[in-house]
């Protein structure tokens, strides 16, 4: 049997009385289902130590991120006893182990060690996992036993290294410092449920960069001898739940249990909530297990009575808050449940996917302590089983669910005391998930992108919105026909590819780790500017009429002829009739009006930016003519959940300098107005900021797109 499956501690006749409690009932308790569901989860691999070898009780603890799966391993010595080495016997090194998934297949990556050579001291008795960061716990210090310390490991590509060492302040032997550990992001809790007397404290602490400090302590405000605060912890994002199975509820010494909720505001931690069981009695140790995910707890009671006192099958609780409030949703039960199976003795919660592990759970034959695990799904506010998950080589005595751990649709149990072969209890991990489904391919909205004659127009392919139910890395191939257009593989799902002028019918395709696909098309026209028409040439006026013509005045007479003799004066010229007037020249028809000039086309510069980080990467370009600047935008990758990422962008021509924010929710910059002269050298810079802390998989490169317009 492992763990505190049952915990009778006496508390001092002094003790205080419960004060602060809050009770969170149920309306009845629930009856176990009356019968099994097909099951939805397969068996995928059977994780086992490299170099195992007897009674090392590999899978005492799991936890998993992701494609990553940790396995603790509680002792590893060749002595008889399962816990610690005999007196003089020589000790093997503990370890905990790091197996990745390709595929369907698990692989070991890595035996994570303690770099102060600290063998021997339970090592591996407990585990958490963040992304690329790993906790493991030691509750036995190096020459004085329940001293402990945990150790810090974090993932560079496929190395692991180990970063800090966390210890408490002011340790005492028997405090029990890493009976329990959880991590979330750069935040850690640390449970010493021995410390003060058995009463217990959980320790929190931060990272900064690669610096770790205790930030507080946590304790319960009821606390009291005994309560064993801190058994069990876990952590979700600003809040932090920790199991006192021990606590006593109601009268001194009832042993029910308690577990209690505490936030984070800035750098303070405050209770929230102290959870009980609203059928909670004594010696149900409520509490003995806990796990929380924004704001759904699941808390375990391994000896809770379901049907008939003292019948200690066991419970588990699921509540969900609301602002601060905290209710209960339900109480989840085995439909095969029988005395002391344990059930509740360990839980995990994905999303809405909750697991309970029962290790005491008789398969084959009475007391034959084989173990199962059971999955409940939850839609809407109801919680359903599936099928209780075993182990395909499981015997008398493997207890089976002793610690279990899920992430996406993926399920790990462990079975300590599994036999290897001829290796008795070395122990195995079992890896379950639900039958493989194809991922989801999202291609994105449509696109209508204005281009120019004899050129090629740069457009984003943005396959970001895809999904894999399981979480496995994708591949992208755009194509257009049966020509490939472009090729990414994950974290990068955008490509930047060159299209000319008309309507392209592009398809994605999505394939994931088991090979599995899924397609997607999006249409992206490339058209013309559409400049509104010159407006028509007003009529010519009509000519004027010609003026009517004026006839020669009359020729003058001639005058009589003078007799003959003197030769007489010449007669005057007679005076010339006067000229016609010239008719009314006719006025011109006006001009019809000048047609309004289409818009100048946007031209475009694209760049493509390697390695965008928070390091400014920069594009230079040099335009021939004096241009306006009109719009920028930058494509990025999804951020991790919780996380946004934000584009600083530079533009400076050498004298003048532009500075604008984008972020993920919108990545363009709206209409422009930024001039700049002919033949000067425009520098873009570009560099990431992300509003959280431990980054993980953050988009490393940039594609840009600057639209100008030449003046």
């Amino acid at each position: 049997m492992t763990g505190p499956l049952r915990s009778r501690i006496s508390r001092a006749a002094n003790a205080v009385a419960v004060s602060l409690a809050l009770t969170v009932g149920l309306a009845a308790r629930s009856a176990p289902p009356t019968a099994l569901v097909v099951p939805t989860f397969d068996q995928l691999a059977t994780l086992t130590a490299s170099d195992g070898i007897t009674n090392a009780e590999f899978g005492f603890s799991v936890a998993a991120s992701g494609q990553t799966v940790v396995v603790g391993v509680f002792r590893r010595n060749t002595g008889t006893n399962p816990k610690e080495p005999e007196p003089g016997e020589p000790v093997v090194g503990p370890g905990a182990y790091v197996f990745v998934r390709s595929g369907n297949a698990w692989t070991e990556q890595a035996r994570l060690m303690p770099s102060d050579g600290a063998t021997g001291l339970r090592f591996g008795s407990g585990v958490a996992i963040s992304g690329n960061t790993v906790v493991v716990a030691a509750t036995g210090g190096k020459g004085l036993p329940g001293l402990g310390a945990a150790y810090v490991f974090t993932r560079s590509g496929t190395a692991w290294s180990e970063q800090a060492k966390l210890v408490q302040t002011g340790g005492q032997v028997l405090d029990l410092f890493g009976a329990s550990v959880a991590i979330s992001g750069d935040t850690v809790a640390v449970g010493a449920p021995g410390e003060n007397s058995t009463q217990g404290v959980t320790y929190v602490f931060t990272r900064t960069g690669t610096s770790w400090s205790e930030q507080t302590q946590l304790t319960a405000g009821d606390g009291a001898l005994g309560d064993h605060f801190g058994e069990a912890v876990s952590a979700s994002g600003d809040s932090v739940i920790v199991g006192a199975p021990s606590n006593d509820v109601t009268t001194l010494d009832d042993d029910q249990g308690s577990a209690y909720v505490f936030t984070r505001s800035g750098t303070t931690w405050t209770e929230q909530a102290q959870l009980i069981a609203g059928d909670g009695a004594a010696f149900d140790n409520y509490g003995t297990s806990v796990a929380i995910g924004g704001d759904t707890a699941v808390i375990g009671a391994p000896w809770n009575d379901v049907v008939d006192l003292d019948d200690d099958r066991g419970s588990a609780y699921v509540y969900t808050r609301n602002g601060t409030t905290w209710t209960a949703e339900a109480q989840l039960t085995a439909a095969d449940g029988a005395a002391f199976d344990g059930f509740g003795s360990s839980v995990a919660m994905s999303g809405d996917t909750a697991v309970v592990g029962a290790p005491l759970n008789d398969i084959v034959n009475l007391d034959d302590d084989q173990g199962s695990a059971y999955v409940f799904t939850r839609t809407g506010t109801t919680w359903n089983p599936d099928a209780p998950l075993l182990a395909n080589d499981g015997a008398a005595g493997d207890n089976f669910g002793s610690s279990v751990a899920t992430t996406g649709s993926t399920i790990v149990v462990g079975s300590p005391q599994n036999d290897v072969g001829e290796t008795n209890n070395q122990g195995s991990a079992y890896v379950y998930a639900q039958p493989a489904a194809p991922p989801v391919a999202s291609a994105g909205v449509d696109q209508n992108l204005i281009g120019c004659p004899g050129c090629f127009t740069y457009v984003i392919l943005d396959g970001s919105g895809s999904s894999d139910l399981e979480g496995l890395p994708l591949t992208y191939a755009w194509r257009e026909g049966t020509t490939l257009l472009a090729f990414k593989n994950a974290p990068y799902s955008m490509a930047s590819v060159a299209l000319g002028f008309g309507i392209h019918t592009i398809e994605l395709t999505v394939t994931n780790a088991a090979g599995l696909s899924a397609t997607d098309t999006v249409v992206v026209n490339v058209q013309t500017a559409p400049g509104s028409p010159q407006g028509p040439s007003g009529p010519v006026g009509p000519q004027g009429p010609q003026g009517p013509q004026v006839p020669q005045g009359p020729q003058g007479e001639v005058g009589p002829q003078g007799p003959k003799g003197d030769k007489g004066d010449t007669g005057a010229i007679g005076a010339q009739g006067p000229a016609g007037v010239p008719g009314i020249q006719g006025p011109l028809g006006p001009q019809g009006p000048q047609g309004v000039p289409g818009p100048s086309r946007a031209m475009i510069w694209p760049t493509f930016i390697r390695e965008f980080s928070s390091t400014f990467k920069a594009s230079v370009f040099t335009p021939d003519a004096a241009i306006t600047v009109t719009r920028i935008q930058v494509q990025m990758a999804n951020a991790p959940a919780g996380c946004s990422v934000n584009a600083r962008i530079r533009l400076s021509d050498g004298t003048t300098e532009t500075t604008l924010t984008l972020n993920n929710a919108s990545e363009d910059s709206g209409p422009l107005a930024l001039d700049f002269a002919a033949g000067v050298e425009l520098v873009l810079r570009v560099n990431r900021e992300a509003t959280c802390q431990g980054s993980g998989n953050m988009p490393k490169d940039a594609n840009v797109i600057v639209q100008y317009k030449v003046q």
